[in-house]
């Protein structure tokens, strides 16, 4: 959970916090749930996600453009060799 150093920190723990705001029947206190369960998390993780894809998508499409320049390149430099042969 965000913020749960300094609540342990300020408090001690969770079960001293919750107790501290009148909160005493709350047995769960010790266990608080996984970072990767909370909806924060999921929320994060899937907007870092889709921006994770679109910048793959446009590497890949970088790296596909370079590869045929490269390519044209490639044979441009082959038919100029071919020129400056015949021209000896």
């Amino acid at each position: 959970m965000l913020g749960g150093d300094l609540i342990d920190l300020r408090f001690g723990g969770w079960a001293q916090a919750l107790h501290s705001i009148g909160q005493t029947g709350y047995d769960d206190a010790q266990e608080p749930p996984r970072v990767q369960d909370t909806q924060l998390f999921r929320n994060e993780y899937d907007r870092q996600r889709v921006l994770d894809k679109q910048k793959k998508l446009e590497k890949k499409a970088l790296s596909r453009e370079r590869t045929k320049a490269g390519q044209g390149r490639a044979q441009s430099e082959k038919i100029a060799r071919s020129d400056r042969q015949i021209e000896k």
